[in-house]
C-alpha cells in the first residue's frame, strides 16, 4: 500500500507530501486544483512518460518519491522489479 508520496519541482507543484492512511483515501478539489498532477506524478514514478510540456526551472530537478508498506513478500518482489 502506498503510504507517502512526495512531489518536488514537478510541473506546478513545488514541494508537497501526501500522507496516505489505512482505509479509504479520496482526492477531492475544484477544477484546476492539481488532482491530475498528483496522478501523473505517480504514473511517472512507476515508469510512465513525463507529462507533455514538462517544464523545469533552471537548477531545479523534479523529484518524486514514494513509500510503500508491503507486508507480503511477493508484493515486495514485484515492486522491486519496477
Amino acid at each position: 500500500m502506498l503510504t507517502r508520496l512526495t512531489i518536488q519541482n514537478f510541473v506546478l507543484i513545488t514541494d508537497e507530501t501526501l500522507q496516505i492512511g489505512p482505509g479509504l483515501n479520496v482526492l477531492t478539489g475544484s477544477s484546476g486544483a492539481g488532482k491530475s498532477l498528483i496522478l501523473k506524478a505517480l504514473q511517472f514514478l512507476l515508469g510512465g512518460r513525463p507529462p507533455a510540456g514538462l517544464s523545469v526551472e533552471k537548477g531545479k530537478t523534479p523529484r518524486i518519491t514514494a513509500e510503500f508498506d508491503l507486508p507480503d513478500p511477493a508484493a515486495r518482489s514485484q515492486i522491486a522489479q519496477i
